[in-house]
Order: C-alpha cells, then sequence, then structure tokens
C-alpha cells in the first residue's frame, strides 16, 4: 500500500480497524497490519466518489458512520462503516463550500459540522433529504 496519496485516517475505538482515505476517494481498511477489504455500496451514479480531502468516522455505536470531504464537488458524502452511502450533503450557495476541508458530526444533536474557508457550518440532518 503506498500512503503517499493518504489524506486522512482515522481509528475506530469499539473495532480496531483503521480507517485510510486516499486522495482519490478511495478508503482501505487495517487491522494488525493486515489489508481487510472495504468496498463502497449504493452511491448515486451521478454522485462518484472520485476525489476527497477529509473524513470524520463517527464510532458511536448507534451511528457507526464515515463524513467523507470532496472540496472538488462541493460535497459531504455519508457512509456506513461498511461503505454503503447513506447521503450527500451541500450548501445552497456553492462558493460557500469551495474551501471545504474538514467535517465533524454531533449524531446526538444530528448536527455536521463543516470547516471551509475561516468559516464553519453546522448542517441538521434533520432538515436534509436524501437525493
Amino acid at each position: 500500500y503506498d500512503i503517499h496519496n493518504a489524506v486522512d485516517f482515522a481509528i475506530d475505538a469499539q473495532s480496531g480497524y483503521v480507517f485510510v482515505l486516499s486522495s482519490n476517494g478511495i478508503i482501505t481498511k487495517w487491522v494488525s497490519g493486515e489489508q481487510t477489504p472495504f468496498s463502497y455500496v449504493n452511491f448515486p451514479d451521478a454522485q462518484p466518489l472520485t476525489s476527497a480531502d477529509a473524513f470524520f468516522l463517527d464510532s458511536d455505536p448507534i451511528a457507526q458512520d464515515m463524513f467523507i470531504v470532496n472540496r472538488v464537488n462541493r460535497t459531504i458524502y455519508q457512509t456506513t462503516l461498511s461503505g454503503t452511502f447513506m447521503n450527500s450533503y451541500r450548501v445552497f450557495n456553492e462558493t460557500d463550500f469551495a474551501s471545504l476541508s474538514n467535517v465533524i458530526a454531533d449524531p446526538t444533536h444530528q448536527i455536521i459540522y463543516a470547516l471551509s474557508g475561516n468559516s464553519i457550518f453546522a448542517l441538521n440532518q434533520q432538515d436534509t433529504t436524501q437525493p
């Protein structure tokens, strides 16, 4: 595995899996130094994940989701820890996400915080619908 393309990583405290995100949007999953299978499922054809900049792993026992930042598409993608597409999040004014660089989710309040430039946006997950 070539780690030069890695842009972010996270460890699931419950399972011990290490997830590594590459700039091309691919996530690899590791346990005890060995790569284990991971693939995306059910991504809409109109929303391919071909690049990524950062991600947040929510290992809350109930939520267990990943939020992946794609600055090029100005989108945050939500998947399960097994890679199943759940939702995507964008803002009405696309220039607000022109410098999208990071994301954190609060499952208790169902809010996603997105960092773009010098602004932090709070996106209410209850106010969105799946595409």
